[in-house]
């Protein structure tokens, strides 16, 4: 009859959330006890399927397999030929401070035809259009943000705008 009374409320409605709270720590150990958590405990890292599929760090790629992820990226929309068999300039740009997600994620963007079915195919990784996009690329995730923090630190130009009755004509000259 205690236990009947302890989970009904005031109006007689049994309270089912009751019986929940006493059963949480049981959860709660359970929690303690998975696989993540005992992994971390051991100082292991949890298996991750996410992590088996990541590509392993380019630097510790050889040239064949740098080579397989870049045609993966692109879809194999390549010619085929020394320009694309040398990855070089990929391993320049990589020393340079541009990160090889930059790299796959231009391929797949610039390059593969999934992305887009217009998309040239790439003779070389040492184009002039590809380098720029992979350029563009990098410099919009990591250049254009700190630029704009700076910029807004610096608060309003100190020039006056030009107004819309303000015009120019040929020469530069205002009226």
């Amino acid at each position: 009859m205690r236990a009947v009374a302890r989970n009904t409320a005031a109006d007689g409605v049994r309270n089912k959330f009751e019986s929940e709270r006493e059963r949480a720590p049981v959860e709660v150990e359970e929690c303690v006890t998975s696989e993540a958590n005992r992994a971390a405990a051991t100082g292991r890292p949890a298996p991750n399927a996410a992590g088996k599929l990541k590509p392993a760090s380019p630097n510790l790629m050889t040239d064949a397999e740098l080579l397989e992820q870049l045609l993966m990226a692109a879809n194999h929309n390549v010619v085929s030929g020394e320009g694309i068999e040398d990855v070089g300039p990929v391993k320049v740009m990589l020393e340079s401070g541009i990160e090889f997600d930059d790299v796959l994620y231009t391929l797949k963007g610039k390059v593969d035809r999934r992305a887009y079915p217009k998309n040239r195919a790439l003779a070389s990784w040492s184009e002039q259009w590809f380098v720029r996009a992979v350029a563009e690329e990098y410099g919009s995730r990591v250049m254009f943000p700190v630029i704009k923090e700076k910029l807004k630190a610096r608060g309003k130009p100190a020039y006056a705008r030009a107004s819309a009755k303000t015009a120019c004509d040929d020469d530069g000259r205002t009226e």
